[in-house]
């Protein structure tokens, strides 16, 4: 059978006739009509894009043709592009941030395929048109705050600023802010100069980098104010050595209280209530019983003496004697309280068993004894005692 695809065929005289199926062309129906499949899109930029689709069947012809048709979300406006025989195909001249819907045909020499439609699709951010109407008020000596109306076709959603202040000598001061508002304070300026100002807008877009509008209509021409006065920094200045003087009083305040304080403690570390020792200083003992004398009691008393236990008077002429014994007496614990007789008839001490805080020491020697003289006031006819001699402490 010549007929292919499942075609009919029809016997004449000398001759035959193929009656294709739908979806099938040529003289034995051999040529088939393509089919598309799994439309996308690729490589989407601000005014153009790229059609993407497959071909289950394109036929065995080569000569065929694709046309994309697509119009702008919402309107009935609607344009063909031949995009070619393969994909991807490219469609340009689109207007930017603009969301499109497409639809593709394919024609072979078997007929046009089914229509492919694709999802809508937003175009890239593109160049906004010119700011208007630019404005300048509170005018400062090095800032100004700038008003601006936004573009008429700002194709995006306005990502940001660049102002641009121009001297009559025509020195340009740049400056840039972030945000979608038509406002912005211009930084950085001269005191006492005549500017004017323009504005750019500008969109962003990764591919194609940061779509900048063209520079506005120049505002009014405005002259800032004149430099601050010098008196702030002045007086700045004398608060700060006013702030450090008070502080470098109160830190020699606190150092003369932290000194005194410690002289108060070191001065009661020194008081007369330290323990007491026996003394290397020779005393004058004068108006004490002579040697040998007993009593009816066997003791030894002393009328009208002045006895001082806490710093110990040691009878006798070798002060080096005195000093030596005392240290010994030191060493061995002895500690002395004070204890004072002033009554002619005072018959309450033991010398033979003296007190010294609460400890008895016995067998006290007393040699070369002399009474006489007033133990406050020693005369020239007084005496030093320094041989006392302790046989048993207990």
């Amino acid at each position: 059978m010549p007929c292919k695809n499942n075609g009919t065929c029809v016997d004449g005289t000398d001759y035959y006739e193929c009656y294709c199926l739908q979806g099938f062309n040529g003289a034995n129906c051999e040529i088939e009509v393509a089919e598309l499949a799994n439309p996308g899109y690729s490589n989407v930029l601000s005014m153009e894009l790229q059609l993407m689709w497959d071909f289950p069947v394109q036929g065995n012809d080569d000569d065929i043709n694709c046309t994309a048709k697509y119009r702008i979300q919402g309107t009935n406006k609607t344009e063909d592009k031949n995009v070619g025989s393969t994909s991807p195909g490219i469609v340009t001249v689109l207007e930017p941030y603009t969301i499109y819907e497409f639809q593709l045909i394919c024609v072979n020499l078997a007929g046009s395929s089914e229509p492919l439609d694709f999802p809508p699709q937003r175009t890239l951010a593109g160049k906004p048109s010119q700011p208007q109407n630019v404005r300048i008020s509170s005018i400062q000596a090095r800032e100004v705050f700038v008003e601006w109306d936004e573009p008429a076709d700002k194709n995006g959603p306005i990502d940001g600023y660049s102002l641009i202040a121009r001297r009559r000598d025509l020195n340009n001061v740049a400056f840039s802010g972030l945000g979608s508002g038509t406002s912005g304070i211009f930084i950085q300026l001269t005191p006492n100069t005549v500017y004017t100002v323009s504005v750019k807008v500008f969109n962003r877009n990764a591919p194609e980098g940061n779509q900048f509008s063209e520079e506005s209509p120049h505002s009014d021409p405005f002259t800032t104010l004149q430099a601050e006065s010098s008196g702030t920094p002045v007086t700045l200045t004398i608060v700060s050595v006013t702030v450090i003087l008070v502080l470098i009083c109160v830190i020699m305040m606190f150092i003369c209280i932290r000194k005194r304080k410690r002289s108060q403690q070191q001065g009661n570390r020194s008081s007369p209530i330290a323990s007491a020792s026996f003394t290397t200083t020779p005393r004058m003992c004068t108006h004490l019983l002579p040697a040998n004398s007993p009593t009816s009691s066997g003791k030894q008393q002393v009328d009208d003496v002045y006895h001082e236990y806490e710093r110990v008077c040691v009878c006798g002429q070798d002060s080096s004697k005195s000093s030596t014994r005392a240290n010994q007496g030191t060493s061995q614990g002895i500690s002395l309280t004070k204890t004072k007789s002033t009554s002619e008839n005072d018959q309450s001490h033991d010398y033979e068993n003296p007190s010294f805080d609460d400890k008895e020491y016995t067998n006290l020697g007393f040699s070369q004894v002399k009474k006489g003289g007033d133990p406050t006031k020693p005369t020239s006819s007084g005496k030093e005692y320094t041989d006392l001699d302790f046989s048993k402490i207990e």
